[in-house]
């Protein structure tokens, strides 16, 4: 899941399943990232969601422990910028 992008891929028999992630979404959108997995007789169907969070109280936390300002603007924008 280290990607920060939320994808479904069925390979053979196999799901590779990413949530995505709640912070550096790298897609221009800075909303978390959730999955939701239904299990069912047909199968396994998955649905990924945006949500907003606290972004401020992230940045605060990053300032506080001293990152540089490369991350507020990666939280904010929602981009990589590294």
């Amino acid at each position: 899941g280290h990607s920060h992008s939320p994808y479904h891929k069925k390979i053979d028999h196999v799901h590779f399943i990413n949530p995505g992630s709640v912070g550096r979404m790298f897609d221009g959108c800075p909303d978390g990232s959730y999955a939701v997995l239904e299990l069912t007789g047909a199968g396994i169907k998955v649905e990924h969601f945006r949500c907003p969070y606290d972004i401020e109280r992230v940045i605060s936390a990053l300032k506080k422990n001293r990152l540089p300002p490369i991350y507020e603007k990666m939280y904010r924008l929602g981009r990589k910028l590294n």
